[in-house]
């Protein structure tokens, strides 16, 4: 019985530009077709690894595009919680959150 090949693992850093031109494809792609559960349909998925490829020469196929959008939805979503945290937290200006050591240690647990 064959063993399933498995794929090799993407970086998505690899490439200045990639992730932006991901995320503006996939944006484009909810506005216009909207969304199938919490992610994009299927048709969308190729869209965004069509243009991925037009571009940037970059392979992706739609599992390990899941697995990145899901990936960057949860860190925004942690980010988004952070900087809505009551208090000086945020500092728009340099983008980073004002937080001692133990503040962060509890944050992390909550995530």
């Amino acid at each position: 019985m064959a063993m399933a090949q498995k794929r090799p693992r993407i970086n998505w850093k690899q490439i200045e530009g990639v992730e932006k031109t991901f995320l503006e494809a996939c944006i484009h792609e909810i506005t216009t077709y909207g969304r199938e559960g919490s992610s994009l349909k299927a048709s969308s998925w190729k869209n965004v690894a069509e243009r991925l490829k037009t571009e940037y020469n970059f392979v992706v196929d739609q599992k390990q595009m899941k697995n990145r959008y899901d990936y960057l939805k949860a860190k925004f979503g942690a980010w988004l919680k952070l900087k809505n945290k009551t208090g000086n937290v945020y500092n728009p200006i340099t983008n980073t959150f004002n937080m001692e050591e133990d503040e962060w240690q509890l944050e992390i647990k909550v995530l």
